[in-house]
C-alpha cells in the first residue's frame, strides 16, 4: 500500500512507525527453512527472520526516497496494539550456519 501511494503520489498517514521492524526476503525466508530441514535440530524452536531490525520509520524513509520522495508522509500516534518484531537468529545461524542475503534496499 505505501509504495503504490507513493508511486501515485498519494499523501500517506501512518502510525508513529517507531515499533522495531524485521523484513526478511521471501528468497532468504525459503533457504532458511531448508537450512532448517537439513541441519536444524529436532524439536526446536526457530525464528525465521533478517536479524536486522530498525525502527519501522527508517524502513518507510527507505521507500520514500525510492518510490515518492516529495510524497509526504504524516506519522501519528503509536498503534495498539503496540507489536514489535525483533527476533533472535542466533539459535538458527548456530545449529545451521544460515544467514541472510538479501538486504531490504
Amino acid at each position: 500500500d505505501l509504495i503504490s501511494n507513493l508511486k501515485a503520489g498519494n499523501e500517506m498517514n501512518l502510525s508513529s512507525c517507531n515499533q522495531y521492524w524485521d523484513y526478511l526476503d521471501v528468497r532468504d525466508a525459503s533457504e532458511a527453512i531448508i537450512a532448517i530441514l537439513e541441519k536444524g535440530n529436532a524439536g526446536q524452536v526457530y525464528h525465521i527472520a533478517n536479524g536486522d531490525y530498525k525502527p519501522l520509520i527508517d524502513f518507510v524513509k527507505i521507500l520514500q526516497m525510492k518510490y515518492g520522495p516529495d510524497v509526504s508522509i504524516h506519522y501519528g500516534a503509536d498503534p495498539s496494539p503496540y507489536i514489535q518484531l525483533m527476533p533472535s537468529m542466533d539459535k538458527l545461524k548456530k545449529d545451521t550456519g544460515w544467514e541472510p542475503i538479501y538486504k531490504f534496499e
